[in-house]
């Protein structure tokens, strides 16, 4: 990823878009970073989270995961199970709970828990080195609330559905609900052009024989 050169022409986007750009330029970095990680360490940056928080609490379960992480269950799973194929994480049972399941990392897995110069985490240390408490604090927050605006918005439009969505939904519920037509009747119905001009050649020939 190249940054914009003075030489590229400037546009006025707006707060709004201009904060966008940055996202998309963080997210698109963090993706190539992950790649790179997946090539060299044989984790993805997600995957590398998971073994961190792992080894950092040894016993945590797949449901603290997420909770902490902020994800789905089922991401989480999907991401334990293939670290767990790969030999990375063990499940334990709990002898007073069988329906906990506290994970552990296995000797593969805290070799690549270990602090790598390659990872995501790496560079974002070397932020916060060189950034005040104060400006890290307000990314964190400016970052949660954004996040917590984006998750509201979509709940409401899942509550709430939009008009058209509503008419949307009426019209396909009256089409799914339309009551089949009779096979029999719809055969009494429909004549074939061949019988119509049928019955009509007989009615001809009837009136001719009488003449």
């Amino acid at each position: 990823m190249t940054a914009p050169s003075a030489a590229e022409p400037r546009y006025a986007l707006g707060p709004a878009l201009e904060f966008l750009v940055d996202l998309s330029m963080l997210n698109h970095a963090i993706e190539i970073a992950s790649s790179r990680m997946e090539q060299t360490l044989g984790v993805s940056s997600q995957q590398r989270l998971l073994l961190r928080f792992i080894g950092k609490f040894s016993g945590i379960t797949a449901g603290d995961l997420a909770r902490l992480l902020h994800l789905d269950p089922g991401t989480i799973s999907a991401g334990l199970r293939r670290l767990a194929e790969r030999g990375l994480v063990r499940r334990r049972v709990d002898p007073h709970d069988r329906r906990r399941a506290p994970l552990a990392l296995t000797a593969a897995g805290r070799s690549l828990e270990r602090p790598t110069a390659l990872t995501v985490e790496r560079a974002v240390e070397r932020l916060l080195e060189g950034a005040p408490l104060a400006e890290s604090r307000t990314a964190r927050k400016v970052f949660r609330t954004l996040a917590a605006l984006l998750v509201d918005a979509t709940a409401t439009a899942v509550l709430r559905p939009s008009k058209s969505s509503r008419v949307t939904r009426g019209v396909r519920s009256r089409i799914a609900f339309r009551p089949a037509a009779n096979p029999s009747t719809s055969r009494r119905r429909r004549k074939s052009p061949f019988a119509q001009s049928s019955g009509r050649l007989r009615v001809k020939q009837s009136v001719k024989a009488r003449r």
